[in-house]
């Protein structure tokens, strides 16, 4: 099933299980920043992107999906399980432009800006339960119109804001911020608590039976 998409210049990957399979009894949503290269994005570079690190490719994309992946699975997985699951969800890149040629180069406020309506659209389309958002830049720059949600809490003083999104046919979407995967510091320790307490969240927001396989 392939779904079409007006506004975004880079159409998101959505794996080809993202309707069939719902890792956690959730259809999950991966938002990540930007792209860096030297010429404008074509429709399918967010989803070879995504197929080359899928495929074993050595580029730096390789890291950042194993931990990405690696986060709703509890820990490093092998290239095999990082490919299953990538299988069942859908990502997209907010910014649909180039920040720059390197990942040290920062999207301007006017590409921020410029980038709400095709992620609105994404959603609508798309309907994810739960989106998990990559970087604290890009949580701050999300849409005012995304409502407060619920606390996650993994432990007591330990607590990280969601949000929701409610689209046009009345789905409820949480979504949830870690720190990039590239960023310094990062680890599994940290942000796997937090990934499985807001995946169930979700589920109990969009009244969905949770499906827990994260690993203890």
């Amino acid at each position: 099933m392939e779904t079409s998409f007006v506004l975004p210049a880079s159409w998101p990957y959505v794996g080809p299980k993202y309707w069939s399979v719902s890792p956690f009894g959730l259809r999950i949503l991966i938002l990540g920043e930007s792209h860096y290269r030297d010429r404008p994005l074509s429709r399918e570079f967010t989803s070879d992107v995504v197929e080359a690190a899928m495929d074993g490719d050595t580029s730096p994309s390789l890291r950042f999906f194993a931990r990405t992946v690696g986060a709703f699975l509890g820990g490093l997985q092998d290239l095999e399980s990082r490919k299953a699951f990538m299988e069942t969800v859908a990502f997209y890149n907010f910014v649909q432009e180039p920040a720059g040629t390197g990942p040290r180069m920062r999207p301007s406020a006017e590409m921020w800006s410029r980038a709400t309506p095709a992620l609105i659209e994404v959603l609508d389309r798309l309907g994810p339960e739960f989106v998990l958002v990559l970087g604290k830049e890009l949580w701050r720059n999300l849409p005012l119109r995304f409502g407060l949600g619920p606390a996650i809490k993994v432990a007591e003083n330990d607590t990280l804001e969601s949000r929701v999104y409610f689209s046009d046919s009345e789905l409820r979407t949480l979504l949830f911020p870690i720190a990039h995967p590239s960023s310094v510091g990062w680890s599994y320790e940290r942000w796997c608590p937090y990934v499985k307490a807001a995946l169930k969240q979700a589920a109990i927001s969009t009244n969905r039976k949770p499906v827990d396989l994260i690993r203890e």
